[in-house]
């Protein structure tokens, strides 16, 4: 090959990567993997069924005008999807086609925060290759809300730093209206968002109290914006708030959790009869006979249609729900450590083991599982390098940082409400709470990778808007 040739084919090529040109068709690439992976694990094999899919099913059933579709026993966005498709087979379809176009946004929206090349592919890179996990692509496949729930929480995600990065109006109405729908999909949910409803109302307060410097009319702007869409996000949880309480959903939970975690234990028996729980008397006969079966923590099963427990089931109807809140409020080494207690004091929970509600024939991506989804004490190791390397590099400074380390720490608080919050299942209840706090220390890690300079990122943005 003559040297003008080869220049005419190297040079190119050279000029590509140095640029990194390249890096938007391997990307390309990525994604495209990405959603064949997942539709396959999604229709390899029969959906999954359970108790709760006919549940979601009876409500569909509803007129879409109708009252018990929209406050009834189910929270009403896995109805509404149900209504829509119809049969298992589209349900599974249109819930992972749901799932591969959340997790592709969430991917693309970090990986623009990165310079381009390979730190934008790495960003992105880490957020597929954490939704290609099992505990996350197991639910692609069964007639449950896990899967909407995931898709919606990295919706939240990506909603939220482009919020965050620049809070324009449009992007405050994206985040809103992916909050409602997140809201609407489990009851847990409602909690998230009113927490992040509140923290942002005391950013907007603390910022408008310390507003000054030459930044202080931007300053002022930001704490204005985030003021509004911490009103608008309160007035999703009034909805969402009302369509739970109005329909008393939560009264199953609760039962759950009394006979789990109170009827159990003689000395949570005597302080709550203290607080006005009757038939103490037969409720401390069987705590003290209540014993663990196969390794599980003892329960304590009532029969609430006897006749002899009418008054308890009149009280846990009434003031069960209040008199527990009092309890968790006035117990705070409870909050934390009764989640830690082994055995787990739930029931129904399948060891603890999440894998039991994956279809066994699946096919894992085991080096993902392994890197992106290890054991707790290596999330906390990640967590305080992304702590560490944002305090370094001065990371933490920046708006889109500070909302994933929030959106990190309610995660925590996520896991806490939903344990608390029933007394079956909790490894499956709590299990969109995990992935958030990981999904954060994952997303928080990728924000370390270099970053285009900040005029050029600027110039970069306003480019992109403007198109």
């Amino acid at each position: 090959m003559s040297r003008p040739a080869r220049d005419r084919f190297v040079v190119p090529v050279v000029t590509a990567v140095r640029s990194g040109a390249w890096s938007g068709a391997l990307a390309a690439v990525g994604i495209i993997a990405f959603a064949a992976y997942k539709l396959w694990q999604g229709l390899v094999g029969a959906p999954l069924v359970w108790q709760d899919s006919l549940s979601y099913q009876e409500s569909a059933a509803h007129p879409l005008t109708s009252r018990a579709l929209w406050a009834g026993p189910r929270a009403p966005v896995t109805p509404l999807l149900w209504k829509v498709t119809g049969t298992l087979t589209s349900y599974v379809v249109i819930q992972t086609a749901i799932s591969i176009l959340a997790w592709s946004a969430l991917a693309v929206v970090v990986g623009l925060l990165a310079r381009r090349g390979w730190p934008q592919l790495v960003a992105g890179g880490l957020v597929l290759g954490f939704a290609v996990t099992t505990p996350i692509v197991q639910w692609d496949r069964s007639v449950l809300s896990e899967s909407l729930s995931l898709s919606l929480l990295a919706l939240l995600f990506a909603a939220a730093i482009t919020w965050a990065r620049r809070p324009t109006w449009p992007r405050a109405a994206a985040l809103v209206a992916v909050a409602l729908v997140f809201a609407a999909t489990r009851d847990t949910h409602i909690w998230v968002v009113a927490m992040l409803a509140l923290a942002l109302g005391a950013y907007a307060a603390w910022h408008t109290w310390r507003v000054a410097g030459p930044d202080r009319i931007r300053t002022l702007q930001r704490a204005v914006r985030a003021s509004w869409v911490a009103a608008l996000l309160a007035v999703v949880v009034l909805l969402t708030g009302y369509s739970s309480a109005s329909a008393n959903r939560t009264q199953q939970n609760i039962v759950n959790v009394y006979t789990a975690r109170i009827f159990p234990y003689v000395e949570r028996v005597d302080w709550f009869a203290d607080h006005g729980m009757p038939d103490a008397g037969p409720l401390r006969a069987l705590a003290r006979a209540a014993k663990g079966v196969d390794g599980d923590a003892p329960i304590v099963g009532v029969d609430l249609g006897a006749p002899r427990f009418a008054a308890l089931a009149s009280w846990l109807r009434d003031d069960g729900a209040s008199t527990y809140l009092e309890w968790l409020l006035t117990h705070p080494g409870y909050v934390v450590g009764e989640p830690l207690q082994r055995p787990e004091r739930t029931f129904n929970n399948a060891q603890g083991h999440l894998v039991f509600y994956a279809a066994p024939d699946r096919t894992d991506v085991s080096l993902a599982n392994t890197l992106l989804y290890p054991p707790w004490w290596a999330v906390l190791i990640a967590a305080v390098g992304a702590v560490a390397g944002a305090a370094t590099t001065g990371r933490w400074r920046r708006p889109e940082w500070q909302m994933v380390a929030l959106l990190g720490v309610l995660g925590v608080a996520h896991m806490l409400v939903a344990w608390h919050g029933d007394g079956m299942e909790v490894t499956r209840h709590a299990s969109i709470g995990n992935v958030q706090i990981r999904l954060a220390v994952i997303v928080a890690l990728g924000m370390l990778l270099p970053r285009l300079p900040r005029a050029e990122e600027e110039e970069a943005v306003s480019l992109r808007e403007s198109r």
